[in-house]
C-alpha cells in the first residue's frame, strides 16, 4: 500500500475512509477499496482537486457508482501555475460531475462543513472519503449526521493556521481535538499503522462526544496530561529558535520528544518581524519515504503566519509544474504552507527565501 488510510465508521451505518492523494497509487488503493465495500455511492469531503482525484473519479463512475464532491480548495484568482493546475482539475471534476460536484475556496467557504447539510450523506451504502484531518473529520460528521453547536465555527479555525487553534476560539470540544491531536504519536511509515490506528481512535472519541457519549468524552480529557507535557516541550524549543535569514524563524526538532505543534507555531511566529516559520523535522510524510529510501530523513515544514498570508506565497519558490507527493520531497496544497526534502530545502527553498529576504 504505502498510502495513509484510515477507516472511520462514525454512526454505525456509514463508512469514512481519510486518504491524502499523494499519487496515482492512492487514487487506485482508494477505487480498490471502495468497490470492495460494494459502494453504490461515494462522496469526495476536502478532497483538493487534482489529476489523481480526477482518474478516482473516472474509475468509480465507469463502475457505476454514483460519485459527489464537496471541496474548497478552488483557486478564483491563480497566481501559479500551481493554481493553475488546481483550476484546471476542479474544473475537470466539474466536467465529469456536473451538479453533483460543488468546489468553492476558503475565501467563501473556509470550513468544507459549509457545503453540507447535517445527515446529506448518510445511509447504507454510501461510502464518505476524506481529507486525513480535522477539517475532513468535521464536514465527515456532518455529512452523516453527527453535529454539534459551532461545529462549522470550530472547522474553520480548525483548517486555519496551527497558531489559532487555542481557547477562546475554538469550543471546549475542539480544544481536546486539537489537544488530542498533539498526542498522536509521529507517522512512522515503517510502522504506520501506528499513528494512523491512535488517529482513528481519537477522531472516532471525539464523534461520539459530539453526539453526547461520556465514555468517549473522558477518553478525549484524559490526554490532556500528555497534551500539557508536549506545551512544555514546544516552549522549550520555542527558546531555541533562530533566524538564518530576515523575517525566517526556524527551530529544529529532530529527536526531540513530543510537543505540541500550536505552540510551538504560536510561539514562533510572535517573533518581530516573523513572516516565515520553519521546522526541521525527522517525522511526517516526506521524512519516512526518505528513512524508506535509505537516506536520513528530513522534513523541512513552512508556514507564514495569517496576518502575511496574502503577501508570502511560499508555492512560488517551486519549480513550474512540481509534483505535491512525498516521493517528489514537496507537499503543498496552499500558498502558505509547505512541507519539503533537506534536498529540496537547500536546493530550492533556502535560496529563495533569501532572495525574497532582500525585498523585505
Amino acid at each position: 500500500m504505502g498510502n495513509t488510510m484510515i477507516t472511520l465508521k462514525i454512526n454505525n451505518t456509514t463508512t469514512i475512509l481519510m486518504v491524502k492523494f499523494f499519487g496515482e497509487d492512492a487514487a487506485t488503493e482508494c477505487v480498490q477499496s471502495v468497490l470492495g465495500m460494494g459502494a453504490r455511492r461515494v462522496v469526495f469531503l476536502d478532497t483538493p482537486a487534482t489529476t489523481h482525484l480526477v482518474s478516482a473519479i473516472s474509475a468509480l463512475t465507469t463502475d457505476g457508482v454514483e460519485v459527489v464532491v464537496r471541496d474548497h480548495h478552488d483557486v478564483p484568482a491563480p497566481r501559479s501555475q500551481r493554481d493553475e493546475e488546481i483550476r484546471a482539475a476542479a474544473q475537470a471534476v466539474r466536467e465529469l460531475l456536473g451538479e453533483r460536484a460543488t468546489i468553492s475556496h476558503r475565501a467563501t467557504h473556509p470550513a468544507c462543513s459549509t457545503l453540507l447539510q447535517v445527515g446529506e450523506f448518510a445511509g447504507e451504502g454510501t461510502v464518505i472519503v476524506a481529507d486525513p484531518d480535522a477539517d475532513g473529520l468535521t464536514a465527515a460528521m456532518k455529512a452523516v449526521g453527527v453535529t454539534y453547536e459551532g461545529l462549522d465555527e470550530d472547522a474553520a479555525v480548525l483548517d486555519g493556521p496551527r497558531s489559532e487553534q487555542v481557547a477562546g476560539r475554538l469550543s471546549p470540544l475542539a480544544l481536546l481535538l486539537v489537544k488530542g491531536l498533539a498526542t498522536v504519536p509521529a507517522y512512522d511509515q515503517a510502522r504506520p499503522q501506528v499513528s494512523e490506528g491512535a488517529k482513528a481512535t481519537l477522531f472516532e472519541q471525539f464523534a461520539k462526544a459530539a453526539s453526547g457519549d461520556e465514555a468517549a468524552l473522558k477518553g478525549l480529557t484524559d490526554k490532556v496530561t500528555a497534551y500539557e507535557a508536549g506545551v512544555a516541550e514546544a516552549e522549550r524549543l520555542a527558546a531555541t529558535a533562530t533566524e538564518p535569514l530576515p523575517g525566517v524563524v526556524m527551530v529544529d526538532v529532530v529527536g526531540s520528544p513530543a510537543y505540541d505543534l500550536t505552540t510551538l507555531a504560536a510561539r514562533l511566529e510572535a517573533r518581530p518581524g516573523c513572516r516565515v516559520t520553519v521546522v526541521r523535522k525527522d517525522t511526517g510524510p516526506i521524512a519516512g519515504f526518505e528513512k524508506k529510501a535509505g537516506r536520513p530523513g528530513i522534513q523541512y515544514s513552512l508556514a507564514v503566519p495569517k496576518a502575511r498570508q496574502e503577501e508570502v506565497n511560499l508555492q512560488s519558490l517551486l519549480p513550474q509544474g512540481f509534483t505535491s507527493s512525498p516521493a517528489s520531497g514537496i507537499i503543498s496544497n496552499t500558498s502558505f504552507l509547505l512541507h519539503v526534502s533537506e534536498t529540496v530545502w537547500a536546493e530550492k527553498i533556502f535560496w529563495g527565501l533569501s532572495v525574497w529576504c532582500l525585498n523585505w
